[in-house]
């Protein structure tokens, strides 16, 4: 039972410890977000935030609608820009992602989806490039010769 009863102060003072370890890595994420919107510029000085407390802060600012899955805002993002026309930001601010944005006919944003997991597409294959040989299927000479030398007789 003493044994016991010397361990207590010990776990305390790290269960302590830990707790004031979160709170300051907590206050340093928090110095590190900020997001702006006026005169129809945008600015962002993240790092490393969660892109659906970034969306929601985005949303109030400007007024677009955002749409996104939770594998998506639980995605981080860092950013840093200042006095960007809107759309311009929120592709700065969401580079990477797979994004659609809608624009009114004026040209602002209205909405932007965050399509699947949020992940960009990796980029198309290049046309001039040639399929691996395993996908080409390869013909045997003889027989076409054959053919076509029997079409000409």
């Amino acid at each position: 039972m003493a044994r016991k009863a010397s361990q207590a102060p010990g776990r305390r003072l790290l269960a302590l410890a830990v707790v004031l370890l979160a709170l300051l890595a907590v206050g340093a994420g928090a110095a590190w977000a900020e997001l702006t919107y006026r005169g129809g510029k945008l600015g962002a000085r993240l790092e490393g935030q969660a892109l659906g407390m970034v969306l929601t802060e985005a949303q109030r600012l400007t007024g677009v609608r955002f749409t996104y899955g939770r594998a998506a805002a639980a995605r981080s993002v860092s950013a840093t820009f200042s006095g960007l026309p809107l759309e311009q930001g929120l592709r700065r601010l969401l580079a990477g992602f797979n994004t659609l944005i809608i624009l009114s006919p004026t040209g602002r944003p209205l909405a932007v989806h965050i399509l699947g997991d949020g992940a960009a597409a990796p980029p198309a294959a290049d046309a001039s490039t040639p399929p691996p040989p395993s996908d080409t299927l390869a013909l045997p000479d003889a027989p076409v010769a054959d053919a076509v030398a029997d079409g000409e007789r």
